[in-house]
């Protein structure tokens, strides 16, 4: 298979990996609350998206929120390498970025419950995230 993905499509090693992406806003309002509320002196925070969601499910949720599907196709070790490396990234990092992933499919992040807790509110879902941006990830697939 080549490095290159066609567009409508998603691309990753390690399809069934669990991550708990986190929306940038719930990161912000959480340190917002962290730093004019009282009772939050000493407190450190941990944050997690509310649902730990595979590279397969991260796909479907990102075209729910683009409002339409994305096909994943799973890569090998390799493909992902070359895939990072044409991308411009640089070997390291490519190799730190695989086995980065390939920790989390050994050793699956949990949600936590920070973000509840100091916001009084479920975090935003990643399908919700794609909705925010959506005219900026049509922008740079060329779709708009």
């Amino acid at each position: 298979m080549s490095p290159s993905v066609p567009r409508g499509w998603c691309a990753a090693p390690s399809p069934d990996a669990l991550g708990t992406p986190v929306h940038e806003a719930d990161i912000a309002e959480v340190a917002v609350a962290a730093l004019v509320e009282d009772g939050h002196a000493g407190q450190a925070y941990s944050l997690s998206g509310p649902q730990a969601l595979s590279h397969r499910e991260q796909a479907a949720a990102v075209g729910e929120g683009l409002g339409r599907s994305l096909r994943f196709e799973p890569l090998t070790y390799g493909q992902a390498r070359a895939a990072y490396i044409t991308a411009g990234i640089p070997q390291e990092i490519a190799e730190y970025l695989l086995g980065y992933q390939a920790e989390y499919a050994e050793e699956p992040p949990s949600v936590l419950p920070d973000v509840e807790r100091v916001l009084g509110r479920p975090g935003r879902t990643l399908a919700q995230w794609a909705a925010d941006h959506r005219a900026d990830l049509s922008q740079e697939a060329g779709l708009s």
